[in-house]
């Protein structure tokens, strides 16, 4: 993400920590407009770093109280308008950030795993789409025809970018 920001030219408040529950709270509660995860994920759960670097399984009903207790209902502060979820059957927990008033949220569909290369090549180009001004549809459309058309996924790979799904608004 880092190198997307320097490569569009972009200035934005930009913070990235360990996924722990706490620091995601954090982040929600200080009004970030996008948070990324990335992360492992199974079935209805996505994995966070414990305070002892192990694995820290959350699902549906622990992420809706951690983004309860993160809300603030203070105007001045940006709500969160995209989550993008970025671990293997995500889009199982994403009706969790929906339903928090989320207009936008991107995960990998529930039933699937997806490539680590095709990820990364698929948010490279999702987040660039957006600093360059586009919508949240368009730059989704970019990032997976950006996996389509990578010669460095093997070509029986390239159908990867359609595991990502993106839900709410469109």
């Amino acid at each position: 993400l880092r190198s997307c920001l320097a490569e569009v030219g972009k200035v934005i408040r930009f913070r990235s920590a360990c996924a722990t529950a706490d620091n995601f709270q954090r982040l929600l509660s200080h009004g970030c407009r996008v948070v990324h995860f990335t992360g492992p994920g199974v079935m209805g759960k996505v994995g966070f770093e414990s305070a002892s670097g192990e694995l820290h399984l959350l699902g549906s009903d622990e992420l809706r109280d951690l983004f309860a207790s993160a809300s603030v209902d203070d105007s001045a502060t940006p709500r969160t308008q995209l989550v993008f979820v970025s671990a293997c059957h995500s889009a199982s927990v994403a009706s969790v950030f929906l339903d928090a008033g989320v207009p936008h949220v991107v995960a990998v569909d529930q039933s699937v795993r997806v490539q680590d290369k095709a990820a990364q090549v698929f948010e490279r180009a999702f987040y660039r789409a957006l600093l360059l001004g586009s919508s949240v549809r368009a730059a989704f459309d970019t990032g997976r025809a950006a996996v389509r058309c990578c010669a460095d996924i093997p070509p029986e790979r390239r159908g990867e970018g359609e595991k990502f799904r993106l839900l709410g608004a469109a």
